[in-house]
Protein backbone atom coordinates (compact mmCIF):
# COMPACT_ATOMS: atom_id res chain seq x y z
CA UNK A 1 0.00 0.00 0.00
CA UNK A 2 1.23 3.42 -0.55
CA UNK A 3 2.12 5.51 2.29
CA UNK A 4 1.53 8.56 0.84
CA UNK A 5 -0.43 10.33 -2.26
CA UNK A 6 -0.05 12.90 -4.79
CA UNK A 7 -2.53 15.26 -4.42
CA UNK A 8 -3.73 13.68 -0.79
CA UNK A 9 -0.01 14.33 0.78
CA UNK A 10 -0.22 18.01 -1.22
CA UNK A 11 -3.39 19.22 -0.15
CA UNK A 12 -5.14 16.94 2.93
CA UNK A 13 -1.86 16.21 5.51
CA UNK A 14 -4.35 16.90 8.18
CA UNK A 15 -7.24 15.68 7.25
CA UNK A 16 -8.44 13.12 10.13
CA UNK A 17 -11.54 11.09 7.57
CA UNK A 18 -10.61 9.15 4.92
CA UNK A 19 -13.49 8.17 2.59
CA UNK A 20 -13.69 5.52 0.16
CA UNK A 21 -15.77 8.38 -2.41
CA UNK A 22 -14.53 8.63 -6.06
CA UNK A 23 -14.53 11.51 -8.09
CA UNK A 24 -16.33 10.39 -11.61
CA UNK A 25 -14.17 8.94 -14.11
CA UNK A 26 -15.23 8.65 -18.00
CA UNK A 27 -12.84 7.84 -20.25
CA UNK A 28 -13.20 8.10 -24.61
CA UNK A 29 -11.66 7.27 -27.71
CA UNK A 30 -9.22 4.24 -28.07
CA UNK A 31 -9.93 2.95 -24.45
CA UNK A 32 -13.24 3.60 -22.87
CA UNK A 33 -13.83 3.39 -19.39
CA UNK A 34 -16.84 4.70 -16.88
CA UNK A 35 -16.98 5.12 -12.99
CA UNK A 36 -19.62 7.15 -11.63
CA UNK A 37 -19.39 9.47 -8.70
CA UNK A 38 -22.05 7.85 -6.05
CA UNK A 39 -21.51 10.72 -3.78
CA UNK A 40 -21.97 13.95 -5.52
CA UNK A 41 -19.82 16.13 -2.60
CA UNK A 42 -17.09 15.00 -0.63
CA UNK A 43 -17.19 16.34 2.37
CA UNK A 44 -14.52 18.62 4.53
CA UNK A 45 -11.45 16.66 6.26
CA UNK A 46 -12.54 13.95 3.46
CA UNK A 47 -10.24 12.13 1.06
CA UNK A 48 -9.80 9.65 -1.53
CA UNK A 49 -8.83 7.87 -4.56
CA UNK A 50 -9.93 5.49 -7.16
CA UNK A 51 -7.44 3.70 -9.78
CA UNK A 52 -8.42 2.27 -13.39
CA UNK A 53 -7.18 0.14 -16.12
CA UNK A 54 -8.31 -1.08 -19.35
CA UNK A 55 -7.00 -2.48 -22.49
CA UNK A 56 -3.42 -4.79 -22.12
CA UNK A 57 0.12 -5.39 -23.31
CA UNK A 58 1.20 -2.44 -25.61
CA UNK A 59 -2.07 -0.69 -25.97
CA UNK A 60 -3.72 0.09 -22.29
CA UNK A 61 -4.20 2.90 -20.23
CA UNK A 62 -4.16 3.03 -16.06
CA UNK A 63 -3.96 5.17 -13.91
CA UNK A 64 -5.37 6.89 -10.62
CA UNK A 65 -7.28 9.68 -9.15
CA UNK A 66 -6.95 11.33 -6.53
CA UNK A 67 -9.04 14.06 -4.27
CA UNK A 68 -8.90 15.83 -1.28
CA UNK A 69 -10.94 18.43 0.68
CA UNK A 70 -9.12 19.73 3.72
CA UNK A 71 -8.82 23.03 5.97
CA UNK A 72 -5.42 24.58 6.83
CA UNK A 73 -5.43 27.60 9.35
CA UNK A 74 -8.72 29.10 7.51
CA UNK A 75 -7.64 28.32 4.52
CA UNK A 76 -9.74 25.41 2.40
CA UNK A 77 -7.56 23.17 0.04
CA UNK A 78 -9.88 20.94 -2.35
CA UNK A 79 -7.60 19.33 -4.98
CA UNK A 80 -8.25 16.78 -8.24
CA UNK A 81 -5.63 15.31 -9.76
CA UNK A 82 -4.73 12.26 -12.40
CA UNK A 83 -1.71 10.18 -11.52
CA UNK A 84 0.57 7.43 -11.55
CA UNK A 85 -1.47 7.51 -15.37
CA UNK A 86 0.28 5.33 -18.25
CA UNK A 87 -0.89 5.77 -21.78
CA UNK A 88 0.93 3.22 -23.97
CA UNK A 89 0.24 1.95 -28.12
CA UNK A 90 1.92 0.64 -30.48
CA UNK A 91 1.61 0.12 -34.02
CA UNK A 92 1.38 2.77 -36.94
CA UNK A 93 -2.24 4.24 -36.08
CA UNK A 94 -3.12 7.63 -34.26
CA UNK A 95 -4.91 6.96 -31.08
CA UNK A 96 -6.55 9.71 -29.25
CA UNK A 97 -8.06 9.13 -25.27
CA UNK A 98 -9.95 11.71 -23.75
CA UNK A 99 -10.24 11.16 -19.91
CA UNK A 100 -12.76 13.51 -18.17
CA UNK A 101 -12.61 14.41 -14.43
CA UNK A 102 -15.38 15.93 -12.08
CA UNK A 103 -15.45 16.21 -8.68
CA UNK A 104 -17.78 18.58 -6.37
CA UNK A 105 -16.40 20.17 -2.95
CA UNK A 106 -18.13 20.75 0.39
CA UNK A 107 -17.26 24.20 1.39
CA UNK A 108 -16.19 24.13 5.31
CA UNK A 109 -17.67 27.16 6.27
CA UNK A 110 -18.33 31.23 5.15
CA UNK A 111 -15.93 32.38 2.70
CA UNK A 112 -14.69 35.52 0.82
CA UNK A 113 -16.42 34.70 -2.68
CA UNK A 114 -13.32 34.27 -4.55
CA UNK A 115 -10.78 31.36 -4.44
CA UNK A 116 -7.71 30.85 -5.99
CA UNK A 117 -6.95 27.88 -8.38
CA UNK A 118 -4.26 26.43 -10.34
CA UNK A 119 -3.21 23.58 -12.35
CA UNK A 120 0.18 21.52 -12.33
CA UNK A 121 1.01 18.86 -15.10
CA UNK A 122 3.99 16.63 -14.73
CA UNK A 123 5.68 13.77 -15.73
CA UNK A 124 7.33 12.41 -19.16
CA UNK A 125 6.72 10.57 -22.81
CA UNK A 126 9.19 8.15 -23.56
CA UNK A 127 9.75 7.37 -27.71
CA UNK A 128 11.43 4.39 -28.76
CA UNK A 129 12.72 6.03 -32.31
CA UNK A 130 12.26 8.69 -34.32
CA UNK A 131 9.00 10.08 -36.23
CA UNK A 132 6.36 8.64 -33.12
CA UNK A 133 4.20 11.59 -31.78
CA UNK A 134 2.97 12.40 -28.40
CA UNK A 135 0.53 15.57 -27.37
CA UNK A 136 -1.30 16.47 -24.91
CA UNK A 137 -3.80 19.02 -23.79
CA UNK A 138 -5.31 19.68 -20.28
CA UNK A 139 -8.95 22.02 -20.05
CA UNK A 140 -9.89 22.88 -16.31
CA UNK A 141 -12.81 24.50 -14.89
CA UNK A 142 -13.33 26.01 -11.65
CA UNK A 143 -16.94 26.90 -11.05
CA UNK A 144 -17.59 27.09 -13.96
CA UNK A 145 -14.27 29.12 -14.71
CA UNK A 146 -11.95 28.30 -17.07
CA UNK A 147 -8.02 28.38 -16.46
CA UNK A 148 -5.47 28.96 -19.04
CA UNK A 149 -4.98 25.88 -21.16
CA UNK A 150 -2.34 23.53 -20.49
CA UNK A 151 -0.57 21.51 -22.81
CA UNK A 152 2.40 19.71 -24.55
CA UNK A 153 3.61 19.60 -28.26
CA UNK A 154 0.57 21.51 -29.74
CA UNK A 155 2.48 21.46 -33.15
CA UNK A 156 2.59 17.67 -33.47
CA UNK A 157 6.59 17.81 -33.82
CA UNK A 158 7.66 14.42 -34.32
CA UNK A 159 10.63 12.65 -32.11
CA UNK A 160 14.15 12.23 -33.19
CA UNK A 161 15.08 9.04 -31.82
CA UNK A 162 14.38 6.94 -28.41
CA UNK A 163 14.67 9.72 -25.61
CA UNK A 164 12.43 10.54 -22.82
CA UNK A 165 10.97 13.90 -22.75
CA UNK A 166 10.01 15.57 -19.45
CA UNK A 167 6.22 17.45 -19.68
CA UNK A 168 6.36 20.15 -16.56
CA UNK A 169 3.56 22.64 -17.62
CA UNK A 170 1.44 24.91 -15.20
CA UNK A 171 -1.76 27.07 -15.84
CA UNK A 172 -0.31 29.39 -12.91
CA UNK A 173 -3.09 31.08 -11.00
CA UNK A 174 -6.27 32.27 -11.58
CA UNK A 175 -9.02 34.17 -9.60
CA UNK A 176 -12.57 32.28 -9.42
CA UNK A 177 -16.20 33.54 -8.38
CA UNK A 178 -17.29 30.93 -5.61
CA UNK A 179 -21.05 30.46 -5.99
CA UNK A 180 -23.17 28.91 -3.27
CA UNK A 181 -21.23 26.33 -0.26
CA UNK A 182 -20.17 23.41 -3.23
CA UNK A 183 -17.16 23.71 -5.76
CA UNK A 184 -16.58 21.95 -8.89
CA UNK A 185 -13.67 21.24 -10.59
CA UNK A 186 -14.32 19.64 -13.85
CA UNK A 187 -10.62 18.86 -15.93
CA UNK A 188 -10.37 17.06 -19.41
CA UNK A 189 -7.02 15.22 -20.42
CA UNK A 190 -6.82 14.48 -23.92
CA UNK A 191 -3.72 12.48 -25.15
CA UNK A 192 -2.63 11.44 -28.90
CA UNK A 193 -0.37 9.20 -29.42
CA UNK A 194 1.60 7.41 -32.72
CA UNK A 195 4.00 4.97 -32.02
CA UNK A 196 5.10 4.61 -35.67
CA UNK A 197 5.51 0.88 -36.06
CA UNK A 198 7.43 0.97 -32.46
CA UNK A 199 6.07 1.53 -29.16
CA UNK A 200 5.42 4.97 -26.95
CA UNK A 201 4.25 6.32 -23.62
CA UNK A 202 2.95 8.96 -21.85
CA UNK A 203 3.38 9.26 -18.02
CA UNK A 204 2.40 11.20 -15.30
CA UNK A 205 3.83 9.17 -12.48
CA UNK A 206 3.31 11.36 -9.87
CA UNK A 207 1.03 14.58 -11.43
CA UNK A 208 0.03 17.04 -9.36
CA UNK A 209 -3.42 18.15 -11.23
CA UNK A 210 -6.03 20.75 -9.55
CA UNK A 211 -5.84 23.18 -6.38
CA UNK A 212 -8.46 25.46 -5.21
CA UNK A 213 -7.55 27.44 -2.31
CA UNK A 214 -10.04 29.45 -0.15
CA UNK A 215 -10.19 31.91 2.55
CA UNK A 216 -12.20 31.55 5.21
CA UNK A 217 -14.17 33.95 6.94
CA UNK A 218 -12.69 34.45 10.80
CA UNK A 219 -15.27 33.54 13.50
CA UNK A 220 -16.33 36.94 15.93
CA UNK A 221 -14.37 37.08 18.74
CA UNK A 222 -16.71 35.22 20.56
CA UNK A 223 -15.89 32.26 18.55
CA UNK A 224 -12.43 32.25 19.47
CA UNK A 225 -13.35 30.44 22.45
CA UNK A 226 -14.71 27.80 19.95
CA UNK A 227 -17.98 26.25 20.31
CA UNK A 228 -18.32 25.71 23.70
CA UNK A 229 -17.71 29.39 23.87
CA UNK A 230 -20.33 30.18 21.56
CA UNK A 231 -22.75 28.03 23.51
CA UNK A 232 -22.08 29.79 26.86
CA UNK A 233 -22.84 32.71 25.16
CA UNK A 234 -25.92 31.74 23.40
CA UNK A 235 -26.60 30.60 26.85
CA UNK A 236 -25.96 34.26 28.53
CA UNK A 237 -28.10 35.74 25.90
CA UNK A 238 -31.70 33.26 27.07
CA UNK A 239 -30.48 34.33 30.83
CA UNK A 240 -30.86 37.94 29.98
CA UNK A 241 -34.43 37.42 28.35
CA UNK A 242 -35.47 35.39 30.84
CA UNK A 243 -34.72 38.45 33.55
CA UNK A 244 -36.25 41.46 31.00
CA UNK A 245 -39.63 39.45 31.66
CA UNK A 246 -39.36 39.32 34.91
CA UNK A 247 -38.51 43.02 35.09
CA UNK A 248 -41.52 44.00 33.21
Amino acid sequence: MRTSLGIVGAVALAAMASSGFAASVDITGRHTLSQTDTIGVLANGAWGFRDFSTGSGNNRISGRVEYANAVFNGRQRMGLTLTQFNFVGDGATTQTVTINLVQDFAIAGENVGRAFAAQTVQGRVNFGSAGQLAQGTIISAHEGTNLPLVGFNAGGVLSNGAISSAISRSSGGSDVTVIGNVYRIAVQYTFTINANGGIVSIELPQSLGDVATLVLVPLPPAGWAGLAGLGLVGFAAHRRKQRNRVAQ
